[in-house]
């Protein structure tokens, strides 16, 4: 058995020891419970069920980190919507012991909570919706920085000479403190500093003084691609 699958289960039996637990009490305590304390009863045990598929769903949907951190206010509406229907059905039985209950009156207050979590179920998924959609367009519009710092810490990594260490760390400085967002009117010379990253691996092994015109070559470009992103803003 996986993790993932053991931990479905574990849910699962907490889930069920909860139900039993809350009929077992329910039908061992020798009062009245009238139409609308099994009503209530029902509803509860719907709201238990409910409550464990809300939190598979919470963190079953997607991988990511993000979809798992935003999966929790969503199992929190499971939870809240079991613990209110759990007090409804307590104060029903209490009630019940002393006077009747209408039927309806359970049921109104058991479909109102229903909806309630079924609403809150809703607009906190569309919330992770939106956060991962949002998570994406960033990724994908900062990936190209991301690669060339990535690119020359590995060129960096690569060197023993302390003046080209010196000069890449320099570049990935400025790269580091550059605007990571591209956009249309940075594509074109984005393009060219990846080539000229991916050039210069090939080159690490050469002349001194021309891997180093090459680094500085590479700055002028990284400070050009700065100032049309200034220019953008």
């Amino acid at each position: 058995m996986n993790l993932k699958d053991k931990k479905t289960l574990s849910t699962l039996l907490v889930h069920a020891i909860i139900a039993l637990v809350l009929f077992i009490l329910f039908v061992a305590v020798p009062t009245s419970k009238g139409a609308a304390g099994w009503i209530a009863m029902g509803f509860t045990l719907i709201a238990i069920a409910a409550s464990f598929f809300i939190m598979i769903y919470a963190f079953g949907k997607g991988s990511k980190l993000v979809s798992k951190v935003y999966g929790f206010p969503i199992a929190r509406v499971g939870f809240l919507y079991a613990a209110a229907q759990t007090v409804v059905l307590i104060v029903i039985c209490i009630v019940a012991a002393f006077v009747n209950v209408p039927a309806w009156i359970s049921i109104v207050l058991s479909i109102l909570l229903l909806g309630a979590a079924a609403i809150g179920i809703i607009i906190t998924d569309n919330i992770r919706d939106h956060v991962e959609a949002i998570e994406e367009q960033t990724q994908a519009v900062t990936k190209n920085v991301s690669y060339f710092r990535t690119n020359l810490s590995g060129l960096t990594d690569r060197t023993t000479d302390p003046e080209i260490r010196k000069a890449l760390e320099k570049l990935e400085d400025e790269l580091r403190y550059s605007d990571p967002v591209s956009s249309e009117a940075t594509k074109e010379i984005e393009g060219e500093i990846e080539e000229r990253i991916d050039g210069l691996k090939g080159k690490m092994d050469g002349e001194k003084e021309k891997v180093l015109q090459e680094i500085a070559e590479i700055g002028n470009l990284v400070r050009e691609r700065n100032r049309v992103c200034k220019r953008e803003k």
